[in-house]
């Protein structure tokens, strides 16, 4: 008979307990750090491709030249027998145009969401990213987080479409 008010005691105290874990909730926050990771394939002259995962919006940034960009973003497909973006979402737009107008560091291409849809492993969840470009040119490409890329200068809209 006493197990049977020790139990009725613990159950009374934990539900006691849950506006008290409530408001430690509303209080807490929660955040899990800004990620885009990239791997580059080897460039052919006027194309790099790169696959791209992130779990924040993001932004690919150009420098060393001043020229037009071309970027096409694919959600999902096969490369090289490799399936990729089962998991993933177009971060931006699908096709872009943008043009560097001096040799530092410009954002070229701005994503407004994370390539994760669904929970998966990093190829589920990748983009990938075609960036075409003038052929006697050698860019530098990066992928930064939003964060990381708040305070950079968007390159400009293309008036001529690189084919």
């Amino acid at each position: 008979m006493k197990k049977r008010y020790w139990a009725m005691g613990l159950i009374g105290l934990e539900i006691l307990a849950f506006p008290a874990a409530a408001q430690m909730l509303d209080r807490v926050s929660f955040t899990v750090p800004q990620r885009a990771v990239h791997v580059q394939f080897p460039e052919e002259p006027g194309l790099a491709r790169m696959f791209i995962t992130s779990n924040a919006p993001f932004s690919i940034t150009s420098e060393g030249v001043v020229g037009d960009y071309q970027i096409s973003v694919t959600a999902s497909g096969v490369i090289g027998g490799q399936h990729f973006g089962e998991n993933a979402q177009l971060p931006g737009e699908a096709e872009s145009c943008s043009t560097a107008t001096r040799t530092d560091r410009e954002v070229i291409y701005k994503a407004y969401q994370k390539t994760a849809k669904t929970r998966g492993g990093p190829v589920s969840q990748a983009v990938l990213v075609e960036i075409r470009y003038d052929k006697n040119l050698t860019p530098i490409f990066d992928v930064l987080t939003e964060k990381n890329s708040a305070e950079m200068t968007l390159a400009a809209p293309c008036l001529v479409t690189i084919s």
